[in-house]
Order: structure tokens, then C-alpha cells, then sequence
């Protein structure tokens, strides 16, 4: 019972009260989802000694990790929940991840008494930020095409040949490395990459739910035998993506097996009528440790129904892929629904993409994230429906992207924008890879659509940066390699007809079937004697108008296009 302890909001009244008080402020990184933040709130948090300790000699924060990663990015000590410990001003004095009562309570009275009487050397040992912003860079790097061999060898070099997935335990699926390693098998004709990618995502099985569907966080060993039984929507969806392209690529029943279930999880427990999915499914061990017959005697785990755009913004555009690839038109407006849904809830001209909706009211607004991902779904939205409203929105949000987080000096963009009165690390400028080669690839997807060089420019501005870096960034390097070749050689397929009507539509489905990552799809209405046409344009080379879809489909799966 957390009600012991007297919990505030992260605001600068809070921190200001604790400078008034000459108080730490205890900071409680959690998330609804997350078993030992539970543990924690069940144990340490409900215990009367920690409880009295903390709100008598501290300032207690507690902030939700989905609603705030901002905070989290700049707080997070390796896990959660993270304890930490703060001056008044948001430096970091201490802290850990999960801190069992019989521990939390001297070690709080302890670094409370070095405050009081010892604060220089607690503050000289303050903790400094292990990320830094990224240093000012007037010269970027370049443009490597070797980036991507050397991409695929760091994987290799990580690669669990026994198990599937990279690294030792705990394992957690990046399903980045699964795209990248489909992509480069697909360009550079890698078995190698493709074996590691069918290899892990056999592996990942082992963090499926068989019984409801639905893949769990991560596995606490390298076999993926031993789940951590949360279930978050934004893995669900970059791991749906992952087993339908799988599914694409090697026609393995098992693979689309897996895709169909987890959309029927996804169908079941985390989608709201009104168009949107739902945040998170809570770990409950004694939920999942049932037998399959024994779970209805059981409360189903707790469903946070908490919109997040960018975790909707990765579901729907799996959901257009699935819709496609599985021959479920339903799911194909499935998609269009939650893209809608955001359109009309979350995006403002002014502010940009929200972070998440609580009761239909936007909140936190200002994120890299939230703008990336939405302007990549909408540009999908576009493909898979003809509708150049989502066209155009996408180019909305890139506006504002480029307007308000693009750092020229720098070359990349910034996570946050600035807050009034910004506290602590708060104040730091961070350039996250994920979040730059997103924005990056919006970019270039739209600029391969509508011709757009500035787009395009800064595109490369953003890739030529993290040239410098990306190896640095161990699974997360393949998040470049795929942006990198998306960036080099978009294809571009053409549809052209007096209007987008089901013929195009049609024929711009059976292009999806078709593997191409790269592929980025145009409707236009310029046609000759009132007949169809279609054009494809890759390697900086297009082919003469064609007319037929056969002539098309060929040119995908020709490899001089590669």
C-alpha cells in the first residue's frame, strides 16, 4: 500500500518546496507495467519505517516512466523501478534500481545525514550524466555504403548461434537487428543475415504467450525459456512487422502463424472501440504460471488503456502491413482508424504530436518521438490507402519536426523541446539514435514521394552525423544500417490512373507483396488515352512508363535494382 508515502508530480513547485525544506527528493521511476516496480511499491514502499523516513526526511517524486521518458531517458540506473536520489535542483547524489525495505531504510537515513553534514563531498561524488549531448560537429561524417557490411559483422560477432538473438542473458528481442538482417540478406544476399534473423525470431517464440497470444518484455536467460511477463503494444508491433516480413521473405507457415496470433491478442486485449490500442498488459506471475485451463480461475493482468502516440503510431502501421500481407482488409482500415484517431486527438499545428491522452485530453507534448513516429505511419497511411490527406498531414509533422527539434550546429535532432523552468538534467540536449534515424527515414520516404530536396538534405545531414557514432551503439547500429539504405536507394513505385480507385489500390497491394523495405508508393493522376500506367524508379534510374502490373512486379524482384 503506496498510500503510506506522501507521492508528488514532477513540477518545479515540487522541487522548489524541497529547496525551501532543504530537502533530497526521492525520485520513484516506475511503470504500470513493470513486476519489481510492484515488488518495490508492495515491499519498501509499504513498509512504515521506509515510509516514515521518506516523508519526513526527503521529498518524495513518483513518476511514470510511459507518460515521462524524457525523465526516464536522463534518470533511468540501469532498470526499474530506479530510485534516485536529488538535490533540489535535479542533480543525481544516489540511487539504485530495486531496493528491498531492510536495505531502503539506512541507506536513506544514511545518504540524509551526508546531506546535512557532509553535502561537498556528496556533492562532488554527484553523479554526472554517462550520456553526454552530442558534441557540437560543423563537419559531419560521411556517407559509408560499407556501413552496412560492417553493420551485419557486429551482429555477427553478438550473434547466439545456439539460442537465436544477440548478446547473453537477460536476452531482449531488437527487432532493429531482425529488419536490418532481412534488408541486408534482401540487398547484399547474406545468407548469413538471413539465418541469424530466422534463427532469433525462432527464438523469441519462447517469449510468446501460447495460450492468449502476445509476446512478453524479455527473457531473464539466453535460451528465451524464462519470461518477464509484461506485454508492451510497441514491441508487439515491431515484432508483428518482424514475423510478417519474415513470413514474406521465407513463406514459413510458423512465422505467419505467430503474426496472426499476435493480432488477435492485440484484436482482444489491448484495442478500444473507439479506434486507438492500449498502452500495456501487466506482468502477473501467477496469471502466467497457470496452467492454460487454470487462467480463467485467475484476475487477468492488469491493462493499462492509456493511449501512447508513438507506440499506436508503430501498431497502426503494422496493422496496414498485416492487412496486406495476411489478406485482411479489415485490418488494413484497422490501421486507417487509429491513424485517424491520432489525427483528430493528439497532433496540433502549434505543439506538434502529444505524448499520450488520458480521459481524450492530450498531455506532454514536445517529444522527437512522438512526431517521428506518427509522420512515418501517416506516410504509410498514404500507400495503403491512396488518401493524400495522410500525405499531407505526414508533411505537417515533419514540419514541425524540422521547425522546432532540428539543431543545425549540431546536425541532428533534439528528444525534447525545452520546458519552462526546466529542471535538472532536464536542461541537457540529447540526440537519441532511434529517434533521429526515425525522424530521418520520414524524411526520406517523403521526399522520395514528392521530390523534396530540403527534406532530403537533412536526411543525409542526420545519417552523415551518426556515421561518426553508430558503432557505439551495439544492436542499435542496425537502426542506421536500415535508414542508411532506405536513404540511398529509395524505390519509388508509380501508380497512375484517373483516380486511386480499388484497381489501384489492388494493384498497389500486390507491390507490398513484394519485398522491399525501401519501397515508397505514389498515386498520380497524369494518364495517357485514359489508360493506367506505372512507373518504378530506384538506383536514380526509372524505367519508361510501363504498362502493365506483371511489367512492374518484375522490376521489384529484378535484382539490378538492388
Amino acid at each position: 500500500m503506496t498510500e503510506l508515502i506522501e507521492w508528488n508530480e514532477w513540477k518545479p513547485e515540487t522541487f522548489e518546496r524541497a529547496r525551501k525544506a532543504d530537502k533530497l527528493v526521492l525520485l520513484d521511476l516506475s511503470a504500470v507495467w513493470c513486476h519489481w516496480c510492484h515488488v518495490m511499491d508492495e515491499t519498501s514502499y509499504s513498509d512504515k519505517g521506509c515510509a516514515q523516513v521518506i516523508n519526513e526526511q526527503f521529498v518524495p517524486v513518483k513518476v511514470w516512466l510511459d507518460q515521462r521518458p524524457d525523465i526516464g531517458e536522463r534518470y533511468n540506473l540501469g532498470g526499474y523501478p530506479t530510485t534516485a536520489l536529488l538535490t533540489p535542483d535535479g542533480k543525481m547524489v544516489g540511487g539504485g534500481t530495486y531496493i528491498p525495505p531492510r536495505q531502503l531504510a539506512p541507506y536513506l537515513a544514511s545518504v540524509n545525514e551526508e546531506w546535512k553534514n557532509n553535502r561537498a563531498e556528496l556533492l562532488a561524488r554527484a553523479a554526472t550524466r554517462v550520456e553526454e549531448p552530442i558534441p557540437f560537429r560543423e563537419l559531419p561524417g560521411q556517407l559509408e555504403k560499407s556501413a552496412p557490411e560492417q553493420i551485419a559483422n557486429l551482429l555477427k560477432a553478438d550473434f547466439d548461434e545456439a539460442h537465436g538473438g544477440f548478446g547473453d542473458q537477460p536476452k531482449f528481442p531488437v527487432p532493429e537487428t531482425i529488419q536490418f538482417c532481412l534488408l541486408h540478406y534482401h540487398v547484399a544476399k547474406d545468407r548469413q543475415a538471413l539465418a541469424m534473423a530466422e534463427k532469433t525470431l525462432q527464438g523469441i517464440t519462447g517469449i510468446f504467450d501460447e495460450t492468449a497470444g502476445g509476446f512478453y518484455r524479455y527473457s531473464m536467460n539466453r535460451e528465451w525459456s524464462v519470461p518477464h511477463f509484461e506485454k508492451l503494444l510497441e514491441l508487439n508491433a515491431e515484432l508483428l512487422h518482424c514475423y510478417l516480413d519474415a513470413h514474406l521473405v521465407t513463406q514459413r507457415p510458423d512465422f505467419k502463424a505467430i503474426a496472426e496470433r499476435t493480432v488477435a491478442y492485440v484484436d482482444k486485449t489491448l484495442s478500444d472501440p473507439q479506434g486507438f490500442f492500449y498502452g500495456s498488459q501487466d506482468a502477473d506471475e501467477a496469471y502466467y504460471h497457470a496452467a492454460p485451463d487454470d487462467r480463467a480461475r485467475h484476475k487477468a493482468p492488469f491493462v493499462d488503456r492509456t493511449l501512447y502516440v508513438d507506440a499506436n503510431a508503430a501498431m497502426a502501421s503494422s496493422y496496414l502491413k498485416a492487412g496486406v500481407l495476411l489478406d485482411r482488409k479489415e485490418l488494413v482500415d484497422r490501421g486507417l482508424r487509429c491513424l485517424d484517431f491520432l489525427l483528430a486527438h493528439c497532433f496540433d499545428l502549434k505543439k506538434g504530436a502529444c505524448h499520450y491522452v488520458d480521459s481524450l485530453r492530450p498531455q506532454k507534448y514536445g517529444l522527437l518521438m512522438d512526431n517521428a513516429a506518427l509522420a512515418n505511419a501517416l506516410i504509410e497511411g498514404y500507400e495503403y490507402s491512396g488518401n493524400p490527406l495522410y500525405l499531407y498531414k505526414a508533411r505537417e509533422a515533419l514540419e514541425f519536426l524540422v521547425q522546432n527539434f532540428w539543431n543545425a550546429k549540431r546536425n541532428a535532432f533534439t528528444d525534447a523541446l525545452p520546458e519552462k523552468k526546466a529542471i535538472g538534467f532536464l536542461n541537457e540536449s540529447l540526440a537519441p539514435i532511434k529517434e533521429n534515424l526515425l525522424a530521418a527515414t520520414a524524411l526520406t520516404r517523403h521526399a522520395a514521394i514528392l521530390g523534396e530536396t530540403k527534406y532530403k538534405e537533412i536526411a543525409e545531414r542526420v545519417l552523415k552525423t551518426f556515421s561518426l557514432t553508430y558503432h557505439e551503439h551495439g544492436l542499435y547500429a542496425s537502426l542506421y544500417g536500415l535508414a542508411l539504405y532506405k536513404f540511398l536507394n529509395p524505390v519509388v513505385v508509380s501508380f497512375y490512373s484517373a483516380k486511386v480507385d480499388e484497381q489501384a489500390l489492388a494493384d498497389a497491394r500486390a507491390c507490398m507483396k513484394v519485398f522491399e523495405p525501401r519501397r515508397c508508393v505514389k498515386y498520380g493522376s497524369e494518364v495517357r488515352h485514359g489508360q493506367r500506367a506505372y512507373l518504378a524508379c530506384s538506383n536514380k534510374k526509372c524505367t519508361p512508363m510501363l504498362a502493365s502490373l506483371e511489367e512492374v512486379l518484375g522490376e521489384l524482384r529484378d535484382d539490378d535494382h538492388r
